[in-house]
């Protein structure tokens, strides 16, 4: 797990280093051919983890200080994020990789160091860590279009 927690660090830094000096209007622009932005990136991969390793973990999600539902799934950009909401969706995705490695071994009555269980966890590591990959490189793009 200290491995996934990581990588995952490393993926989120390299991605909040790239867009830090961005504007609120940068963030939130939809270039043509596009159907988001950066901001939904970021809170999308936010979002997507902790679906993902909350539902894995049976624990309840985090309450956030702003509503997050935007980011999910099939979901689209509907509003201007501002700068406010801009600088919680950064440190809410920086900081919430510190609490995974501690749901992932959290889960109820199931022995968390059966071969079953692990193969489980690793997989879900694996995804998790592609699809983090994935956004970074969707960013990438929209930043060329920007």
């Amino acid at each position: 797990m200290d491995q996934f927690n990581i990588l995952l660090a490393e993926k989120r830094n390299r991605l909040l280093d790239l867009t830090k000096a961005l504007t609120t209007e940068q963030y939130n622009y939809i270039p043509q051919g596009f159907n988001n932005n950066i901001i939904w990136n970021i809170g999308h991969l936010l979002v997507f983890s902790e679906n993902l390793l909350y539902e894995r973990s049976g624990l309840p999600a985090p309450v956030h200080t702003i509503s997050l539902v935007n980011f999910n799934m099939g979901r689209r950009p509907d509003s201007y994020i501002n700068r406010e909401e801009i600088g919680i969706i950064r440190d809410l995705y920086l900081q919430s990789y510190n609490f995974f490695e501690r749901l992932l071994k959290t889960n109820g009555d199931v022995d968390i160091n059966s071969p079953m269980h692990l193969a489980i966890q690793d997989r879900v590591m694996q995804f998790l860590l592609f699809h983090e990959d994935q956004h970074y490189q969707r960013v990438t793009e929209l930043l060329k279009a920007i």
